[in-house]
């Protein structure tokens, strides 16, 4: 179908603390506000219409993995991962 385009995407991260001076006990730890998986996938139609127009309706999902806000990857510091729409 030539009014409809899909895209999709996948990442993943393997980030982890490999030195910290002030904290050494921290290494080995994830990095902080790094998700280890991102995926994307999203879709557009385009219609034509009268005069040159055109209707574009597109959708877009967004999946970011869970994240720890801190070095130490406290329970009480991290989030879930989320969906977006």
């Amino acid at each position: 179908v030539d009014q409809l385009t899909l895209r999709a995407a996948l990442g993943y991260t393997d980030a982890e603390i490999s030195e910290y001076r002030s904290n050494p006990q921290f290494v080995g730890n994830d990095a902080p506000y790094v998700p280890d998986v991102t995926a994307s996938l999203d879709g557009e139609w385009v219609a034509p219409l009268a005069s040159g127009l055109s209707l574009v309706t597109s959708a877009r999902w967004d999946h970011v993995g869970g994240i720890s806000f801190d070095a130490a990857n406290s329970p009480r510091a991290q989030r879930d991962a989320l969906d977006l729409f």
